[in-house]
């Protein structure tokens, strides 16, 4: 990995703008759910609203893979979407040194919104750059190192976050401050190394929405006669909207459950965080450990009994289980970083070599947009008043039945 990093540049100048950037967002994201927690009289509406626009970029996903393929221009592209990111963020900085009331909020909101899908876009540019700057020898270790190396940014910015912003007495501009700043070197580190990245400028393809809709028609109806891959798309989609809502769902929790802390409330949101993430990147990182013969179908029958115990521990609410709601939580997201290239090897291995890409990306926007649907409906139902809480429930139910499908097909397939 590192011979890869100092041997090859435009490698080495994509990697370090994108970390960069990757400091900035993963900053503000922690902070942006601290302030959205301190609004006063909206404070659990304001965490809810904050959690949901965290995740509702993903949602744009299948659009601006479209716009990346058809982009002749990605360095220059790149340098023009971190100087919007450093503007929006100028602006955020500036309505952060106001009172804070919602319509404040409501105004950050749609700005940061706008820079995650700018940000998100950015990453998808980079990866089109990694293929054609980057030998096929080394592209597994390259897209390692990055990922490896967004998650560690992603702990320590939120860490560090959580910890800064009660160093700086709440001035929420601080962070805005530093998070311009972070783009800005990024954006130094795109212009002076432009002349060293490689782009193959094929004929640009008119963008067309109505285009993209009749090709993942097609690939659904593709996808439907393979139906052991179908069934595969929905379990893995219920399960990342599961463990998604999850992460979000807990910004109002430990905000109304003061005894399930960890410290502060941003320090409890960093550890918990961390270990959502630890797991996750483990998870990924070891393809051979104990697990690597098991099967996919039997991976998530391990990883949702895992789950159900997390959702149990969250609805106890009992301060002395906390550390053991971190074990079960990383426990879970580690079995969730195996099952993702698993899946992707299978649809590798079982879809014909020509339909690979489209039925990958329709697959791929599938899950993800179960991510924001499914943290609307379940951060909806947490917030209604009842005797039982009804997201809990629900997430318990469906955990519950995805596993006796899972036992069912294991005892069949025996």
């Amino acid at each position: 990995m590192k011979q890869l990093y100092f041997k090859d540049k435009p490698f080495r100048i994509l990697v370090n703008s994108s970390v960069l950037n990757s400091i900035g967002d993963y900053l503000f994201t922690i902070i942006f759910v601290i302030y959205a927690a301190h609004i006063p009289n909206y404070f659990n509406l304001a965490t809810s609203i904050a959690s949901i626009n965290i995740v509702l970029p993903s949602i744009f996903s299948v659009f601006l893979g479209e716009l990346a393929n058809r982009n002749t221009k990605q360095v220059r592209t790149l340098i023009t979407n971190k100087i919007w990111q450093i503007c929006c963020f100028a602006v955020i900085t500036a309505l952060l040194c106001i009172q804070k009331n919602m319509i404040i909020f409501i105004v950050i909101c749609i700005l940061n919104l706008i820079s995650e899908v700018i940000g998100n876009y950015s990453y998808l540019i980079e990866l089109k750059l990694f293929k054609e700057n980057v030998s096929k020898e080394n592209m597994n270790v390259a897209m390692s190192m990055s990922q490896g190396l967004t998650s560690i940014v992603n702990i320590i910015s939120q860490s560090y976050g959580a910890i800064l912003i009660g160093v700086l007495n709440y001035q929420y501009f601080y962070i805005g401050i530093i998070n311009i700043i972070t783009f800005f070197i990024a954006l130094l580190i795109l212009i002076m190394g432009r002349k060293n990245i490689v782009e193959k400028n094929k004929e640009e393809n008119i963008f067309s929405i109505q285009k993209i809709f009749q090709n993942s028609i097609v690939t659904l109806k593709e996808l439907k006669q393979s139906k052991n891959i179908l069934r595969f798309v929905i379990v893995i989609s219920l399960i990342n909207m599961l463990i998604g809502s999850i992460s979000s769902i807990q910004n109002v929790y430990f905000l109304n459950h003061k005894a399930m802390r960890i410290g502060s409330y941003g320090i409890t949101l960093a550890v918990v965080n961390a270990a959502f993430t630890l797991g996750m990147l483990l998870g990924t990182m070891t393809p051979n450990d104990l697990f690597k013969k098991i099967s996919l179908l039997r991976l998530i029958t391990l990883l949702l009994p895992c789950f159900i115990g997390t959702v149990f521990l969250y609805s106890l609410n009992i301060s002395k289980l906390r550390y053991l709601l971190l074990i079960t939580i990383f426990i879970t997201t580690y079995f969730a970083g195996k099952i993702s290239p698993r899946f992707a090897s299978l649809i590798i291995n079982t879809v014909a070599e020509d339909k690979v890409s489209s039925v990958s990306g329709v697959v791929n926007t599938i899950v993800t947009i179960s991510i924001p649907v499914g943290t609307g409906i379940l951060l909806f139902l947490y917030n209604i008043k009842y005797q039982i809480n009804l997201a809990w429930s629900l997430m318990i139910v469906i955990a519950v039945i995805l596993l006796m499908l899972m036992i069912k097909n294991k005892l069949n397939k025996n």
